[in-house]
């Protein structure tokens, strides 16, 4: 059952009481009445409303400290009388991108799945900056990703991806460095080594397919044109590698992705080459928030997924 400071974080949390509302399944009005009756209570009103989103007033960001302390106390409560019961029951929230659930994390939850079938996984798929606040409010309890502030989340290494160019099989590009393009085959049996590297100086005059700033295939391709001095003609941004890569098999440019996406993908017509940078690789990890009680399906979920239970990675 909802209390009202559960009404209320929601509302913080959505920056609107209509869409909050939404998400706790009651009518607008209800909901505003919830938070008003409270407000009374304190003597004080928590959201300044003359404001889209609305914002919380002094008093409203003590209330919602205090709430957050009270949400962690009740769920590290809930996982420890989990945990003493050693029923390998419980919950566990995770969070990722597109990408990382649609190319890293299937076979681990498969996996985790069939082990701990007590277990109940909810998964939240959004962009990397939402998923890191969500884990900062305590809605979530894992997040696989790439980039982590070290002082605000505990992160394990989960697995290795290298990164490499890719190019329609019959693009000028993939023509003029015919003798360096790799195939699909050549990248998953191991063959790469047989292939020079190449510096994205190469591809200094090719239209570039990139992701969009605050993805850290981003990141890392501004790095490695940094590192070469190179400044890209970027034909178009676009939200997901997958789309990238598709739009290089059809010659509209050239993309960076990686072995994951590579292995996940049977595509044609489509060829690889590799980078000489050191920015070459990228690693994903699972993260927990510092100083935040780590229940056993968390410790079992990062266990299992590292390995560490003579399983996968």
């Amino acid at each position: 059952m909802f209390e009202y400071k559960d009404y209320i974080y929601e509302v913080y949390c959505e920056g609107s009481f209509t869409a909050a509302s939404r998400k706790l399944f009651i009518s607008q009005p209800a909901l505003s009445a919830t938070v008003k009756k409270m407000e009374e209570k304190i003597g004080c009103e928590i959201f300044d409303r003359s404001t889209t989103p609305v914002r919380l007033t002094e008093v409203g960001k003590a209330y919602i400290e205090s709430v957050k302390k009270i949400r962690l106390i009740e769920r590290e409560f809930a996982n420890r009388v989990s945990d003493i019961a050693n029923l390998n029951q419980g919950s566990v929230s995770i969070g990722g991108t597109n990408f990382v659930f649609s190319c890293i994390l299937p076979e681990i939850l498969k996996k985790f799945s069939n082990k701990y079938p007590k277990i109940k996984v909810s998964l939240s798929e959004s962009f990397s900056d939402d998923l890191k606040d969500k884990a900062i409010k305590d809605s979530l309890d894992i997040i696989v990703d790439y980039d982590f502030d070290e002082k605000i989340f505990k992160t394990y290494p989960l697995k290795n991806e290298k990164i490499y160019i890719s190019a329609g099989n019959n693009s000028a590009v993939a023509q003029r460095l015919k003798e360096l393009a790799m195939t699909r085959e050549d990248i998953k049996n191991g063959n790469e080594k047989n292939f020079e590297k190449v510096s994205i100086t190469e591809f200094a005059d090719e239209d570039f397919l990139l992701l969009k700033r605050g993805n850290n295939m981003h990141e890392h391709a501004m790095s490695i044109f940094h590192e070469a001095g190179v400044v890209p003609n970027v034909k178009m941004f676009v939200d997901q590698m997958k789309t990238s890569f598709e739009l290089s098999r059809f010659e509209l440019g050239v993309a960076f992705v990686t072995d994951t996406l590579i292995f996940n993908s049977h595509m044609k017509d489509v060829v690889f080459f590799r980078l000489d940078t050191k920015f070459d690789s990228r690693t994903a990890k699972i993260a927990v928030k510092r100083n935040s009680y780590t229940s056993g399906c968390i410790e079992k979920f990062i266990a299992l997924s590292r390995g560490e239970e003579g399983e996968i990675y």
